[in-house]
């Protein structure tokens, strides 16, 4: 769909012909008439309600093509379509980097509902152990002074 030296109305049958529709059809159904695309006909313009009807019964059709004959991107620059290219990158690394920040939140969450409970009882014994320690060393100091 991508013809470059066609009228607006070549293009327009070339979308019945690309639906598979026969010419009549198409243009009846979109309130245009054949003979207006036939001969000298087909080389002269067509008005913006034509246009709007087209778009509006077939959106997947290119506007910028069905009124230009050229592709959206056809004329940017390859400098213009890096810079495209790279800010996709650019989103999908960044999306990439928040995904990364929310998993390691919702890990360390889980980590630590599932072990906080542990290290507070790891915690508590290590107290307990330290404690001993010290009540023994006192008792030490104790009897070996008496």
């Amino acid at each position: 769909m991508d013809k470059k030296n066609t009228t607006i109305k070549e293009r327009i049958l070339l979308i019945a012909k690309n639906k598979g529709i026969s010419y009549e059809k198409f243009l009846s159904d979109l309130d245009l008439n054949y003979v207006n695309f036939k001969g000298k006909q087909k080389l002269t313009g067509i008005n913006s309600n034509s246009i709007d009807r087209i778009v509006s019964d077939y959106p997947e059709i290119d506007l910028h093509w069905l009124i230009t004959g050229e592709k959206k991107y056809e004329n940017e620059s390859k400098e213009n379509t890096a810079n495209e290219a790279n800010k996709v990158y650019n989103k999908t690394e960044d999306i990439g980097k928040a995904l990364e920040l929310i998993i390691k939140k919702i890990v360390d969450k889980k980590f630590n509902e599932q072990f906080k409970p542990l290290d507070d009882k790891v915690e508590g014994v290590a107290r307990s152990v330290i404690e001993l320690a010290v009540k023994i060393g006192f008792e030490d100091k104790k009897k070996k002074q008496d």
